[in-house]
């Protein structure tokens, strides 16, 4: 079929228009559901059941094809550019649930919807990764709460968090290291340190060196403090 001609989805009554309208609708969505994957897979958050996911992803799908629009309205604005650019997606909605024809230009539309997704999922990731919201609720005294993920991530999470202590009574060992990854679930609290120096805990005697270490324990089993930046002579912990 060549580009600029329509196409007729069959929306009859019966199983297979309302499959069809389903499908017509999640292609329409692509942008969201690209969204929602990249946001979901580059933030931290409590984990989305099907239905939250699917909110998020009208939600995205949405924002991603906004941009298209105000380019529409730019070049409705400056008509004298004679570029015949439309925003298609409130059309073929409409004509979908009208059993119409629809224009395959729409599908460009799903394109360059699908690359703004991107760029917006990134966006809002870097807004909530960052606070942005949260530190501006908490300057104008409206919200003191930090963010969704605990506070375990949240502190680890911090700028000025690099150098800790790991100080575990039950192993009766210290661990200093730089943090490079963590993470945490119901059950259980993971870190892993590079560089990483071990000590005694009851005395604080150096014991030996490792280049990183992995390390998991049920919540409270082990305590997290700032330290210094590392030096080639350092005093015990």
């Amino acid at each position: 079929m060549q580009p600029g001609h329509f196409c007729k989805l069959p929306l009859n009554k019966g199983g297979g228009s309302v499959n069809q309208l389903v499908i017509s609708l999640i292609v329409l969505l692509i942008p969201g559901l690209i969204a929602a994957l990249v946001y979901d897979s580059i933030t931290q958050h409590e984990k989305w059941n099907n239905f939250t996911f699917s909110v998020a992803a009208i939600l995205f799908g949405w924002f991603s094809y906004l941009p298209l629009y105000l380019i529409n309205w730019l070049f409705s604005v400056f008509s004298c550019l004679h570029i015949n650019f439309r925003f298609n997606i409130l059309i073929t909605l409409l004509k979908l649930l009208n059993n119409e024809a629809i224009d395959n230009s729409i599908y460009m539309d799903i394109i360059f919807a699908s690359v703004f997704a991107i760029g917006f999922a990134f966006l809002t990731s870097r807004c909530v990764n960052r606070k942005y919201l949260n530190h501006l609720a908490q300057k104008m005294h409206i919200s003191s709460k930090y963010g969704d993920e605990n506070l375990f991530s949240y502190y680890l999470n911090s700028d000025e968090i690099d150098w800790v202590y790991v100080r575990w009574p039950e192993r009766n060992l210290i661990y200093r290291g730089l943090i490079s990854k963590h993470s945490e679930t119901l059950d259980i609290q993971e870190i892993v340190l590079l560089d990483v120096d071990i000590y005694n805990y009851r005395d604080s005697a150096f014991l030996y060196h490792v280049k990183t270490i992995y390390l998991c324990g049920k919540a409270g089993d082990f305590t997290i403090e700032l330290a210094k930046e590392k030096k080639k002579e350092d005093d015990n912990p």
